[in-house]
């Protein structure tokens, strides 16, 4: 295809090629590929050319009928936004029609309490998953950020953690130099070399399945706790209190199942600037640019950079696991650094009296 005329080629045939050879590579290409499904059922068999603002609003209407969000619908209608505009860029389409995005929606501000995220370290029961929180919680980094940290971007000696790998270009959401706290170096120095979370010793992809594990067992566990209670309360005639435990349970069950993997960055951001960070410092810890390119990546090297932020994040965690013990009756039990403590009782020591003493370890 060379500078097609969109009067000429199906809108299905951009969608095609723009998904073979650009959006399969993206991170998000799983929700893109939904996407195309839906830009090519409404518009099966329609020409480029035919792709109007009218019937682009008529899609709008009928998504919106099938009780898909705002924000879906704004995502759905960039990927052919996308799509065309990569065909003219790249000289198979003439020209293309322009594709108007409505206003995004409002961005959520759900923010979970300590209790509700101690209940999630209680919940995560398998190392990957208590990993990822653990990094989560101690870094506010997005979810691929933390999936695609390695032990060599964490300089224990340093303590500071380079939450973007070698070798990736830095985009608009960047991916900061901050000071590790303590909770996670006692994690990483536990971790073999490589991706610090991983499931069955390789890499994980994706943290969702995972999360939503979490919740769901998290969730089970509050209700059959507060059930408890409240049939307790019952019981000795308090039912007003009874009540309340109820409520305060499907508040919290609400808040939960409403979160995401993204709603602890939101959380461990908040936590900190309500400890009195300053607004500055939360940003540049949660990777917002100050727009001084050259003055950022040297800022790692002082050492009160993010100071005050860490000490809030150091200070969270003691809250946190201070909320898990009293919820479980039981100390927590960091996975990672219990197998550290185990691995450090094992020496390699020379053989003397059985075998030769020359060292066969060079070998």
């Amino acid at each position: 295809m060379r500078q097609e005329d969109p009067a000429a080629v199906p809108f299905e045939t951009v969608l095609l090629r723009w998904w073979e050879n650009h959006g399969k590579t993206l991170r998000s290409a799983d929700s893109a590929r939904h996407a195309l499904i839906k830009l090519s059922d409404y518009f099966k068999g329609s020409l480029v050319s035919e792709i109007t603002p009218r019937r682009l609003l008529e899609f709008q209407e009928a998504m919106r009928k099938a009780s898909y969000s705002a924000g879906y619908i704004r995502r759905t209608l960039a990927v052919a936004q996308g799509a065309l505009n990569w065909a003219v860029r790249f000289g198979e389409l003439a020209s293309a029609p322009k594709v108007t995005l409505p206003p995004e929606s409002e961005p959520r501000d759900l923010v979970l309490t300590g209790e509700d995220v101690a209940r999630l370290l209680l919940a995560a029961q398998q190392p990957h998953e208590q990993t990822y929180l653990l990094f989560a919680l101690g870094t506010a980094a997005r979810p691929e950020a933390i999936l695609q940290l390695t032990t060599f971007q964490c300089d224990c000696d340093a303590g500071v953690i380079k939450l973007n790998p070698p070798g990736r270009h830095q985009t608009k959401k960047r991916r900061p130099n901050i000071p590790m706290a303590q909770h996670i170096l006692e994690t990483v120095v536990a971790l073999p070399p490589g991706p610090v979370v991983t499931y069955n010793g390789q890499p994980l992809g994706n943290i969702i399945s995972a999360y939503r594990r979490m919740k769901r067992r998290a969730v089970q566990t509050l209700r059959k706790r507060a059930a408890g209670e409240a049939l307790e309360a019952k019981r000795q005639y308090r039912r007003r209190e009874a009540w309340k435990i109820l409520r305060t349970a499907q508040a919290a069950t609400e808040r939960l199942q409403a979160s995401s993997p993204y709603t602890l960055r939101h959380t461990v951001a908040t936590e900190v600037a309500r400890r009195g960070v300053p607004t500055a410092e939360v940003g540049a810890f949660l990777g917002h640019s100050s727009g001084y390119k050259t003055t950022e990546r040297y800022l790692h090297l002082d050492p009160d950079h993010l100071a005050l932020a860490i000490r809030a994040v150091d200070a969270y965690w003691e809250e946190l696991r201070n909320l898990a013990e009293n919820l479980s009756g039981a100390p927590f039990v960091n996975l990672s650094a219990c197998e550290s403590r185990v691995s450090r009782t094992m020496k390699l020591v020379e053989l003397d009296g059985i075998e030769p003493t020359t060292s066969t370890m060079p070998l």
